[in-house]
């Protein structure tokens, strides 16, 4: 089966679950999403959709009054504008040029997971025990979303398109399978996404991506893309060949996957590209020294780590040659101080979330190109 970080499995839940920080004095790795998507990543990479404020010098986004204290007890997530955070059993959002947190949503979040793009965000409501609910925030507010009484959501990866649109699984009545669904934020109504998935071929879906009009996804079969206005289908991989593991990230020309990562210490890791027009898998880039992380991203502008022996996030273009260049340290091993076990980034910026030894929580940000002055 083609490796998937988002597959309706025990290891996507670990993956997707986000404990934001790591007490140094632990021997154990930094735990959190072991390889964020993004997104994810979710938020922005090469899509269009978002826009961001460079930020020549890491700082604290959090300005005048502070978030409360509390436990950082999820992903921290960015879109277009803002930057957002699960803490005790509220969603908080902060400017990313800067500025006070405020509230927009109180109550559980399923382990806390949220992902932003544009100017919406999104999570699951409730408990994973008790049953969930999706809400989507945006512009024009808040919105539980409503399925036929026989759909119940499964927890897994959720993405958000460009239209502002909520995409994400759901388990249906005698299927062994999930199915791909969309909220759609014009009309507010759900229905099943066409193209995205083979459940009828008893088969996972796993949603990575979307860029654009496209989104990238997995199944049991390969690693495919579909046009979200046409449905037209193709497969990029099929499984058992040469290609990507552990999905990072993507430009323009291709998908981009990481192997070679070790849990409990340092290691060099190599990163493999897939073109997006067709063709075999290729080496993009192999890291010269031993990193120990489990963070890492990349997209247009090259590959990122978080590096947990010096606590700094690095940087190298995507060629076999190209130096890795340390972009700004992102805490210090001191005893009290939690350190962040993953970062996400947007076209321009680096974002992480540290706490204090008092327990005050800030929300960080640097830009993407490094600096001596780091």
């Amino acid at each position: 089966m083609l490796r998937s970080l988002a597959t309706a499995t025990s290891g996507a839940v670990l993956l997707l679950a986000s404990a934001c920080a790591s007490n140094v004095d632990d021997e154990q790795p930094p735990r959190g999403r072991q390889l964020p998507p993004a997104i994810a990543s979710d938020e922005a990479s090469a899509s269009a959709g978002n826009r961001c404020a460079d930020i020549p010098v890491a700082k604290n986004l959090l300005q005048g009054e502070l978030l409360p204290h509390g436990e950082a007890r999820g992903s921290l997530a960015v879109g277009a504008h803002w930057a957002y955070m699960y803490i005790g059993e509220t969603i908080q959002r902060v400017p990313i040029t800067g500025g006070p947190a405020e509230s927009i949503y109180t109550g559980l979040v399923a382990l806390g997971h949220v992902v932003a793009h544009g100017d919406t965000s999104a999570w699951l409501a409730g408990d994973l025990d008790d049953g969930v609910t999706l809400m989507v925030h945006n512009p024009s507010g808040l919105h539980a979303v409503e399925l036929p009484g026989d759909i119940t959501l499964v927890y897994n990866k959720l993405l958000i398109d460009n239209a502002g649109g909520a995409i994400f699984q759901v388990s249906v009545p005698n299927a062994t399978k999930s199915q791909t669904w969309r909220w759609n934020a014009a009309d507010q109504t759900a229905s099943r996404l066409q193209g995205v998935g083979m459940p009828e071929l008893d088969s996972s879906t796993g949603l990575y991506f979307v860029d654009n009009d496209q989104i990238i996804w997995a199944s049991d079969t390969g690693l495919y893309t579909t046009n979200l206005a046409t449905a037209a289908t193709r497969l990029l991989r099929a499984d058992g060949t040469d290609g990507v593991r552990n999905i990072i990230g993507f430009d323009s020309e291709n998908i981009y996957g990481v192997d070679g990562l070790c849990a409990k210490g340092s290691c060099p890791f190599t990163v493999t590209a897939l073109p997006r027009s067709g063709g075999p898998a290729f080496q993009a880039y192999q890291t010269s020294e031993s990193y120990w992380t489990s963070s890492v991203q990349a997209d247009a502008s090259g590959v990122y780590w978080l590096n947990f022996d010096d606590v700094a996030i690095y940087h190298a273009s995507l060629h076999d040659d190209a130096p890795a260049e340390r972009v700004s340290h992102v805490g210090a091993r001191v005893p009290g101080w939690q350190i962040p076990s993953y970062f996400e980034m947007d076209e321009c910026n680096l974002y992480w979330s540290t706490t204090t030894p008092d327990g005050t929580i800030r929300i960080m940000a640097v830009a993407k190109q490094p600096s001596a002055a780091h």
